[in-house]
């Protein structure tokens, strides 16, 4: 098992692409109050959450789906989609993607863990670096942490 410090996350990389023949991965998360991902968008992959503690609301295409412990939600591809833990206290889940590749994604981004322990942030979020990584993986970041997918530019009706 990898445990990789991805922004103010501890992801623990329980199954990889290498180990199912590219099939799928499984990731334990593990965030503090507060965290929400950058809007984006797997161009190739499915992702599932299954909540273990605390409470995530995600947004995806237009619809909003507010998980606490025990549920799940598959996210298909090419739906823009944003988490924010919403809850009170830490918040773990698993996270599945299918195809594999996402874990590759989250070590390329993140760095080793030192200790099992969420980091601490100093450096604001690496916007460019996070395109460029995301782009190589198959992932659009089309907004910052926090940007819903209602926020999008909608093409003016015809």
């Amino acid at each position: 098992m990898e445990s990789i410090w991805y922004l103010d996350l501890l992801i623990d990389i329980l199954v990889t692409g290498e180990q199912t023949d590219g099939a799928y991965s499984v990731l334990d998360v593990w965030g503090p109050p507060g965290f929400a991902t950058a809007l984006h968008v797997h161009r190739d992959a499915e992702e599932g959450y299954y909540l273990k503690e605390g409470e995530i609301t995600v947004w995806y295409g237009d619809e909003i789906a507010v998980l606490h412990a025990g549920d799940f939600l598959l996210l298909p591809r090419g739906v823009p989609h944003m988490l924010k833990h919403t809850g009170d206290g830490d918040v773990r889940m698993l996270g599945v993607c299918t195809p594999a590749g996402f874990e590759d994604f989250v070590r390329n981004f993140g760095t080793l863990a030192p200790r099992r322990e969420l980091p601490v942030v100093t450096e604001p979020l690496d916007i460019k670096r996070a395109i460029a990584l995301g782009a190589a993986a198959g992932i659009d970041i089309i907004g910052p942490p926090g940007m819903l997918p209602t926020q999008l530019a909608k093409p003016p009706a015809a």
